[in-house]
């Protein structure tokens, strides 16, 4: 609705109440900055407001005018008020939209922090650096309608900002509210000393004198446009009595107006006359109400009611405003029965400008009530017009409003949203708000339709959220359906389960959606776990990607998995409410998320000058502590606003802090060994250091009751001191036998919970200081973090091992399996309030929420190695892969069900550098740090060698001859060394080179051998004698990373870490081509289309085709299939350094990896290709030919991610 639609008060009329609150804002230095103007619906606040508004803008000093409309739901959303209140105040004057536009670019994600900083950041901040802008005179800010700003629960935090955070405001900043005076307004507002309230009283003398000014003015207007022959029409008498019956309302007079400027104006004016006069407000309008829906002739025709209450029943529960045509859509109305004359003939009370809206919303009150309206055709329950509404929206969605890639994206083309055809409105309203209209319903009616939409169309409207820019709306969405789901229709388990599985699958995937809308398909459903209803009814292999063996079975404990900081996360935990997660980062920030959605809630804290080692909300959850490795630590407030200076006494790393119970006190631990209690008001030391401990102090908790202190330390002890006198109470907790990382106490205080980099995690009784159990012991690495549950039964630990565990804190017996999803080390842990969740953040920057609630029904995805995957290799025929990871273990997997063929290969003793499968298959060989190569039989697992030893240094590389009987291996020590691949005898020593050897290759016929080298050189042997053949390559500036020969044994070409790929002809030696420049980083390998025309070489970041006839790059040229396509027999799939997965033949993006998985390294087949990770996993993707052709992966030249 725009401003200017509205009218303002009639001249002379509302004088009194204009000049107070124009008194009321020139007054600048006046400590009430706010004015709350409240009355009852209809008294004319809103035509108050526009007058006052108007006046201040043609003075030059209106800053801003919001009002709201409960028929305009999306747009009245209290989420929007602020940042519309900074658009419109940076429109008012550039200098403060600049200001404003600035916090913006400093903080992006703004619009998903809460409404206090964004209050602060686009407000109170941007205003204080203009003091100028007061030259001019007071500056307005007005809210009209704010009971229409949401209900109660959604505003409650927008009520807080304009009640509490409106003193702040600069004094020449003025702010008009105005409401009906409804409870939670009330109570937000009524005890704020700077702001003055007053009431719109109906019944004053001064407001029925204007009401009845304002009916002889338009009565007046009617007179002479249609009456011109009475110029006494209609007479004093009768303006008065009308003014009499309107009791104070101008709702009442605006309304009777309306339905008086008619045909016939005598006619209705009769009508209006012929009623009696009514004691009472409410009564009058009910009256009017009645007098303007019987002037309505057509109460006889059954076609007419049933198209009226059919229309209503949508315009009185609209979330939105639409317009006729957009109703006429969801109506399903054929030509010629459009809503508009229904409308018109009601046009007292609906309005259809700019879009269709209710006059005045008493008009849905009067209709809500049986009693009010009288009569049954009228009467509407508010219930059955949501089961209305969300049959239209879920028909409409069903039946051809929704398909798969509804605006015909290619994934191929970055997501902007500005290269699409919008959504139809209708389909845009019945996507946002049917779960709206759903949960308002009492029954379990829907069930049919709603199974019908669900199991056909959940992923399309996943797609279709996504191109509305909601995609993290659908988590809180879901939330709420499943909570109705669970009260109305609880036997219904397989749609119970259906939308269970879709909150999940929005929750682990939605931001990947936010992306792009086709990565619904594409990325988000191949991983969603294989029994879930919604992977059984959704995935095609077909048309899908397929992860070999399905990525999980189960849907696992992580709920969230976010990765906002750019470094390690240090430091995790809660806000005292449980609807914020904080995080600490060696980036040096401090986040606070949504742990629903993940959203960001506040700016990030930016401030310390080294790693964020701990940061803790305060237990009323106002401020925030922290404390860093640049010797500080901090206190904020919720705006970002630092509330004291850095409390500066420590000589080292600050490495915990922590609120007392009371909020009073800090105590923070520091590497210099000493523990300090601060105050926490003015951030002055409230007692002196505590010292004792002889190394770092990691960790520092308060007792429960806040008298004592509890710290642990790189000395292997915990210390409990007494806060007021800083004596210890107890000697020293020992046991442990390594470094104490964390500790925590138990919230009853009788014990304490310690975490050592021994492994263990150690409870002791605070009195006695004695092991009140067995040491916990499962970690396969030193603990970082330990955390007691708010409801002392249990304990959780996180680890070196990646893990986080839940232990029973009485028996010490692990409660649940290992939470297995960081792909790094895990460094802090933290319960949420109800001791229902864990927070966990890792060393690579993520944090992930885990629902610890004992289920049987939750599966963790299966971790292949013990550490890092850092190679996977394919065998010839792709029917099988060979992993290598960190924990010094070989995996051979089928690429077709991802089952392991064999069992774990061990006998390496470092790490493993290259492994290959034998041309037939059979064999697979492996090059160690050890100085060994291992060759292993592919089918069982068994030695099928000895190990081959022989290098005195580490083995960088092996491969296979071409016919499978030979191994060549190039190593640290300068040398390569073929071997007999059956009998294990070592049958030549090839020596030239004068710096390690990264690559090794066999020419197609086997008789020769190249290798690449630090050295910078490529040399090329003969395979049998191991003479060589011709001078060393020389052209590189830097080691050779890859080698290869061309089938056809006419060209070598060479990558090395100076970036740059060289063409060498096989013969001489010389070079084909200038070097070929194109990558950004090290070539990680070079291969030969099989026709030997093309060359393509893979870095980190890029991956190129060349010809090797010009070296210029080739052209992409779309999907191919067909064998006389040049680029055919080209494994040309690729994971990029951002996770998307390409096919860089044809400049095509086809999925894009979970951000849960930290990808290390990658092998490609045909069209799959498998990932090792950090975390230990080995990912099998497949891509169907059908995906490759299709339009949602169409290359678009100029587009390319790789």
């Amino acid at each position: 609705m725009e401003s200017s639609l509205q009218h303002g008060c009639l001249p002379s009329t509302r004088q009194h109440i204009l000049s107070d609150i124009v008194n009321w804002a020139a007054e600048s230095s006046g400590d009430q900055n706010v004015l709350w103007l409240h009355g009852l619906a209809g008294s004319g606040k809103s035509t108050i407001c526009v007058t006052i508004t108007s006046f201040f803008r043609d003075l030059g000093r209106l800053g801003s005018y919001i009002f709201f409309n409960r028929d305009h739901a999306e747009r009245s959303h209290p989420s929007k008020v602020i940042r519309t209140l900074a658009y419109k105040l940076g429109m008012f004057d550039p200098r403060l939209g600049a200001a404003i536009s600035t916090a913006i670019d400093g903080y992006p994600s703004i619009k998903d922090a809460t409404l206090s900083v964004q209050f602060t950041k686009l407000i109170i901040e941007p205003l204080a650096l203009l003091p100028d802008l007061q030259t001019g005179g007071p500056i307005l800010i007005a809210f009209d309608a704010l009971d229409e700003c949401g209900d109660p629960e959604q505003r409650r935090m927008l009520l807080k900002v304009l009640g509490k955070e409106s003193s702040r405001l600069p004094s020449f900043i003025r702010v008009l509210l105005i409401s009906r005076p409804v409870q939670d307004i009330t109570v937000a507002f009524q005890d704020q000393q700077h702001i003055l309230s007053r009431d719109l009283e109906v019944s004053s003398d001064v407001g029925s004198g204007d009401i009845v000014a304002y009916i002889g003015h338009h009565l007046r207007d009617i007179q002479r446009k249609k009456l011109p022959r009475q110029p006494d029409w209609p007479g004093d008498g009768v303006i008065q009595n009308l003014g009499q019956r309107s009791c104070g309302l101008f709702i009442w007079a605006s309304t009777v107006v309306k339905f008086i400027d008619s045909f016939d104006p005598d006619k209705r004016l009769a009508i209006i006359l012929q009623g009696e006069t009514s004691p009472r407000a409410q009564l009058a309008l009910d009256k009017l109400y009645v007098a303007s829906l019987e002037t309505v002739n057509a109460w006889d025709d059954d076609d007419f009611i049933e198209h009226f209450r059919s229309m209503l029943e949508v315009v009185l529960v609209l979330q939105n405003p639409l317009a006729i045509s957009t109703l006429d859509q969801l109506l399903g109305l054929p030509e010629g029965q459009q809503s508009g004359r229904t409308v018109s003939m009601l046009a007292c009370v609906i309005a259809d400008e700019p879009l269709l809206h209710l006059l005045h919303p008493s008009f849905a009150d009067f209709l809500f009530s049986r009693e009010r309206c009288g009569r049954e055709i009228w009467y509407f329950d508010a219930a059955a017009c949501h089961l209305h509404v969300a049959k239209i929206c879920l028909d409409r969605l069903t039946n051809g409003g929704l398909k798969s890639n509804i605006c015909d994206l290619t994934l191929s083309i970055p997501w902007t949203g500005e290269q699409i055809e919008p959504i139809p409105d209708d389909v845009s309203y019945a996507c946002i708000f049917w779960i709206h209209h759903v949960c308002l319903i009492n029954s379990d009616s829907l069930v049919g339709p709603l199974e019908t939409f669900l199991t056909t169309h959940l992923l399309q409207w996943f797609e279709a959220m996504s191109i509305l820019r909601r995609s993290r709306d659908t988590i809180i969405l879901l939330d709420r359906l499943k909570g109705w789901i669970m009260i109305n229709c609880a036997d219904k388990h397989n749609l119970v389960q259906l939308v269970s599985d879709a909150w999940r699958f929005s929750q682990a995937y939605g931001e990947g959606m936010e992306l792009h809308p086709l990565l619904v398909y594409f990325s988000a459903l191949p991983f969603a776990p294989t029994v879930s209803i919604i992977y059984q009814l959704f995935h095609d292999p077909q048309i899908c990607p397929t992860v070999a063996g399905g990525w999980q079975q189960l849907w696992s404990r992580l709920l969230l998995f976010l990765k906002k900081h750019t470094d390690s996360v240090h430091s995790v935990g809660f806000s005292p409410d449980g609807t914020r997660l904080i995080s600490g980062s060696a980036d040096g920030t401090i986040r606070a998320c949504d742990t629903v959605n993940g959203a960001e809630r506040l700016l990030p804290l930016e401030g310390h000058q080294g790693t964020v080692f701990s940061a803790v909300f305060s237990p009323d959850g106002a401020r925030i502590t922290s404390g860093s490795a640049d010797k500080t630590l901090r206190i904020w407030d919720l705006s970002g606003t630092e509330a004291v200076p850095p409390l500066r006494g420590h000589e080292s790393s600050v490495n915990s802090v922590t609120f007392s119970p009371d909020g009073t006190r800090i105590a923070s631990g520091s590497a210099d060994k000493t523990v300090r209690i601060w105050d926490a008001v003015s951030g002055t030391e409230a007692v002196l250091p505590l010292r004792g401990h002889e190394s770092s102090v990691n960790s520092v908790k308060f007792s429960p009751d806040g008298t004592h202190v509890a710290s642990g330390s790189t000395d292997k002890t915990v210390r409990i001191w007494e806060v007021v006198s800083g004596t210890e109470t107890v000697p020293p907790l020992r046991g442990h036998e390594d470094s104490v990382n964390s500790i925590a106490f138990s919230p009853d205080g009788t014990r304490i919970a310690s975490g050592s980099a021994d492994k263990t995690v150690r409870i002791w009784e605070v009195v006695s200081g004695t092991e009140a159990v067995p040491p916990l012991r499962g970690h396969g690495g030193g603990i970082n973090s330990v955390a007691f549950s708010p409801d002392g039964t249990r304990i959780a630990s996180g680890s070196l091992d990646k893990t986080v565990r839940i232990w029973d804190a009485v028996s010490g017996t692990e409660a649940v399996p290992a939470l297995r999803g960081h792909e790094t080390v895990v460094n802090s842990v933290e319960f949420s309030p109800d001791s229902a969740h864990v927070v966990s953040g890792a060393k690579g920057g993520a944090v992930c929420l885990w629902d610890i609630v004992p289920t049987e029904a939750t599966l963790a995805p299966v971790t292949e190695h013990e550490g890092a995957v850092h190679i996977v290799a394919f065998s010839p025929d792709g029917t099988r892969l060979v992993s290598a990871g960190k924990d010094l273990v070989l995996h051979i997997w089928d690429t077709a069900s991802s089952a392991e063929v064999t069992p774990p290969l061990r006998g390496h003793e470092s790490f493993i550098s290259s492994i290959t499968f034998s041309p037939d298959g059979t064999r697979v060989a492996s090059a160690s740090l050890d100085q060994t190569v291992r060759v292993w039989d592919a089918m069982s697992g068994a030695p099928a060698l000895p190990p081959l030893r022989g290098h005195s240094s580490a083995v960088r590389k092996v491969a296979f001859s071409p016919d499978g009987t030979r191994i060549v291996t190039g190593s640290d020590d300068l040398t390569l060394q073929i071997w007999d691949a059956r009998s294990a005898e070592k049958l030549s020593l090839l020596r030239g080179h004068t710096d390690q050897i990264y690559s090794v290759a066999f020419s197609a016929d086997g008789s020769r051998v190249a290798s690449g080298s630090a050295d910078n050189t490529v040399r090329i042997w003969d395979a049998e004698s191991g003479a060589e053949l011709l001078p060393p390559l020389q052209g590189h500036t830097d080691t050779i990373s890859a080698v290869a020969f061309s089938p056809d044994g006419t060209w070598i070409a060479s990558g090395s870490h100076d970036h740059s790929i060289q063409l060498w002809d096989a013969v001489s030696g010389a070079e084909a081509l200038p070097p070929l420049h194109g990558h950004e980083d090290s070539i990680v390998s070079v291969a030969f289309s099989p026709d030997s025309t093309h060359i393509v070489s893979r870095s980190v970041r890029r991956n190129l085709i060349w010809h090797t006839s010009t070296g210029d790059p080739c052209v992409r040229s779309g999907a191919r299939d067909k064998e006389s396509h040049p680029l055919h027999g080209i494994d040309t799939i690729a994971l990029d350094p951002h996770g998307w997965l390409v096919d860089f033949g044809t400049n095509q993006t086809i999925s894009k990896l979970p951000a849960m998985l930290d990808p290390y390294c990658s092998a490609v087949f045909d069209k799959s290709i498998s990932i090792g990770t950090k975390g230990g996993h080995v990912v099998l993707l497949h891509f169907p030919p059908a995906l490759l052709s299709s339009r949602a992966t169409r290359p678009v030249e100029t587009q390319s991610k790789t």
